[in-house]
C-alpha cells in the first residue's frame, strides 16, 4: 500500500504542476489572442480615422465610415442611452458590453479642436467573429490535448520513478530470515539505489550478529560443559578423597582451559575482530614463546622457531594471537615432550610435534581445542591442514587461495 500511495501522490504532483503550466500557457495564448483582437479592433478604427480627418482637411466635411461596422458620433446627444453609459463608464478601457453585443471606442479630434467618437461592434465584424470562435475552439482542442497527454506522461514519469521502490519492497518482503539479502534493484546511482545499499548492509549486518550469536551459543555449549564437569566431579570427589597433586594439576589445567575458551569465544562474538589488516606473525609468536617460557618457569620445554622475518599474513591481530597461543599450548601441554617446531614453509605456518606415550592421567592428546582453533580458522578466512601419524602432529595454516 504504500508504494501505491507514493506512486499516487508522485502522479498527483506532476499531473498538477503539468495541468497547471498547461492551463497558464493556454491562458498566456487566450489572453494573447485577446490583445492581438483588441490590437486589430484600434488598428481598423485608426486606419478610419486618419481618412476621416484627411476628408475634413481637404474638404472641410465630416464624412461617415466607408465601413458599416464603424459608427461615427459627433457629440455626445447623437449617442444612444445604452452606449453612452458604457463609454462614460469604460473610458478608460475604450471596451464595453451591452448585453450579448461587444464594442470598441476611440475619441478623435478634428483640425478645428472639435472631436468626434468612433464606435465598433465587433459582433459585426464577420472575419473577426468567426476568427475568434476558430480560436477559441482550436485554444480549448490544444489544451485538452497537452493537458491530457501531460496527465499520460506524468502517470508513466510516475511509474518509473516508483519502480525501483517497488522492486526493492519486494525484495525486503521477500528476504527469508536467515541468508544474506542482495537486493534485485537496478544499480544505477541514484537515491533509490542508495537506500538499497542501505538496506542490504543493514540486513546483513544483523544477518552477521545473529550468525555470531547463534555460533557463540553453540561454542559455549561445545567448548564448556566438558571442563565444567570436570571440575565438578574433581569437588564432588574432594569431599571423601583429599585433593592430591594430580586433581590439583586438572584443576589448574581445567581453569586454564576455560580462560583461554572464553577468551576466545568473547572474540569470536565482536564485530571488531572480524576486520582485516597486514600482520607480521612472528613477533605474535616470539611474545607467546616467551609468556610460555614464563608461565612454565619450572619445566623445561623447547619451542623451535624458525621464521625469517617478515612473514606477512592478512587476518585480525586479536584472533591470530589466539590461534597461535592454542597451537602452541595445544603441543607444548599434550604432545608428551613439551617441544615443538615452528616454521615456515612458502605461505603455510607449520606446528610440528613429536608424539610420545604419555602415561599421565591428565593427558586429553593433541585433538583437544581442534574445536577452537577450527573456528578461529574459519573466522580469519584461513585454510588449515593436520596431518597426524603415530610419531608426529603436524597443523598447517596459512591464507586460503581466495586471500592470496
Amino acid at each position: 500500500m504504500q508504494t501505491h500511495f507514493i506512486k499516487h501522490r508522485l502522479f498527483m504532483s506532476f499531473g498538477l504542476l503539468t495541468s497547471a503550466l498547461c492551463l497558464l500557457f493556454g491562458g498566456i495564448t487566450w489572453l494573447f489572442a485577446v490583445v492581438t483582437e483588441d490590437d486589430v479592433m484600434k488598428q481598423v478604427m485608426h486606419t478610419e480615422a486618419q481618412y476621416i480627418q484627411h476628408v475634413f482637411e481637404t474638404s472641410g466635411d465630416l464624412t461617415n465610415p466607408r465601413v458599416d461596422y464603424i459608427s461615427l458620433y459627433k457629440d455626445e446627444q447623437q449617442i444612444p442611452a445604452s452606449i453612452a453609459a458604457g463609454i462614460a463608464k469604460y473610458d478608460h478601457e475604450k471596451e464595453f458590453s451591452v448585453g450579448s453585443r461587444n464594442f470598441h471606442f476611440e475619441h478623435y479630434t478634428l483640425s478645428n479642436n472639435q472631436g468626434f467618437t468612433l464606435l465598433i461592434e465587433d459582433t459585426k465584424l464577420a472575419a473577426i467573429g468567426e476568427l475568434s470562435g476558430l480560436l477559441n475552439w482550436f485554444l480549448l482542442i490544444v489544451t485538452s490535448i497537452v493537458l491530457s497527454g501531460a496527465l499520460v506522461l506524468a502517470w508513466l514519469i510516475s511509474n518509473r520513478i516508483a519502480r525501483p521502490i517497488e522492486q526493492l519492497t519486494q525484495d525486503v518482503l521477500g528476504h527469508q530470515p536467515g541468508t544474506s539479502f542482495s537486493p534485485n534493484s537496478a544499480v544505477h546511482v541514484d537515491e533509490v539505489s542508495l537506500l538499497s545499499a542501505a538496506f542490504s548492509s543493514s540486513l546483513n549486518e544483523n544477518f552477521a550478529l545473529l550468525q555470531r550469536e547463534r555460533n557463540f551459543t553453540r561454542d559455549v555449549s561445545h567448548e564448556l560443559r566438558t571442563p565444567i564437569a570436570l571440575l565438578q566431579n574433581t569437588l564432588l570427589l574432594s569431599g571423601t578423597n583429599p585433593i592430591d597433586a594430580d586433581d590439583k594439576a586438572l584443576i589448574t589445567q581445567v581453569s586454564e582451559s576455560l580462560k583461554n575458551t572464553v577468551e576466545v569465544l568473547l572474540a569470536l562474538a565482536r564485530s571488531e575482530n572480524f576486520s582485516k589488516q597486514a600482520v607480521d606473525v612472528k613477533p605474535i609468536l616470539e611474545r607467546l614463546i616467551v609468556m610460555m617460557h614464563h608461565n612454565l618457569s619450572n619445566v623445561q620445554i623447547d619451542i623451535r622457531l624458525d621464521i625469517a622475518p617478515p612473514f606477512i599474513l592478512s587476518g585480525n591481530p586479536v584472533l591470530i594471537e589466539l590461534l597461535f597461543q592454542n597451537l602452541i599450548n595445544n603441543g607444548v601441554y599434550h604432545s608428551g615432550t613439551l617441544a615443538m617446531w615452528v616454521r615456515r614453509e612458502g605461505d603455510q605456518l607449520i606446528f610440528e610435534n613429536k608424539i610420545v606415550p604419555q602415561t599421565n592421567a591428565i593427558y586429553q592428546g593433541l585433538g583437544h581445542g581442534q574445536y577452537l582453533v577450527q573456528r578461529i580458522v574459519e573466522a580469519l578466512n584461513w585454510e588449515l591442514t593436520i596431518d597426524k601419524s603415530d610419531d608426529h602432529y603436524r597443523v598447517s595454516v596459512g591464507l586460503s587461495q581466495s586471500e592470496l
